[in-house]
């Protein structure tokens, strides 16, 4: 909810949070997401080689279900929930969690 002060025009630090979108991933949210796992985890950290294609996914992403947040239209993180009786041998350690939001 804006505060009086935005609703006025002055602005604030609310004025993003009106932009904060979470949905469930779309095919074309998922390739953003292949590509900044890759950034984070291939090219940042080192946790896996980097490839030419600039994609990081494994086999769970077929079963995995993504929640991703954007604001002003930019991912801003995103997490992967992969259902009960599928294998937990994935790329990463745990849970496939980017957290851009501070």
């Amino acid at each position: 909810m804006a505060s009086e002060e935005t609703q006025q025009g002055v602005s604030g630090p609310t004025d993003n949070y009106d932009k904060l979108r979470i949905a469930l991933a779309t095919e074309l949210d998922r390739e953003v997401i292949y590509k900044l796992r890759h950034d984070v985890f291939a090219a940042e950290l080192g946790q896996h080689p980097a490839n030419a294609e600039g994609r990081l996914s494994d086999s769970l992403d077929e079963f995995n279900t993504y929640v991703i947040a954007t604001l002003g239209g930019e991912v801003a993180g995103f997490i992967s929930i992969t259902p009960p009786g599928s294998s937990y041998q994935s790329i990463l350690a745990v849970s496939s969690v980017s957290c851009l939001l501070a």
